[in-house]
């Protein structure tokens, strides 16, 4: 009687953790994780550009914060934009 392969959808959890499989990768791995999350819209480019910088998180997230203020001015209420410009004349 002939051999006949069936194909066999099988699902298999393995629970691995992130640190042993980031440890297992090379630079290259490395690289492409870190494009396909900046593709998925986990993290964002500009912050993978920061990080290798001397700047801590606060001072990253902050310096976001101000990227999305500038060009946007015209969509802040008078007061917001009074205390950002208040802000701003003390340095």
């Amino acid at each position: 009687m002939p051999n006949i392969l069936v194909p066999v959808d099988t699902e298999i959890d393995v629970d691995v953790e992130v640190n042993d499989f980031l440890d297992e990768c090379n630079s290259f791995e490395i690289e492409e994780i870190i494009d396909y999350l900046i593709e998925t819209g986990h993290i964002n480019k500009s912050a993978v550009n920061d990080y290798y910088t001397d700047q801590s998180v606060t001072e990253i997230e902050f310096e976001d914060a101000l990227k999305k203020l500038q060009g946007n001015w015209n969509r802040l209420s008078s007061d917001d934009e009074a205390t950002i410009l208040k802000i701003a004349n003390q340095f």
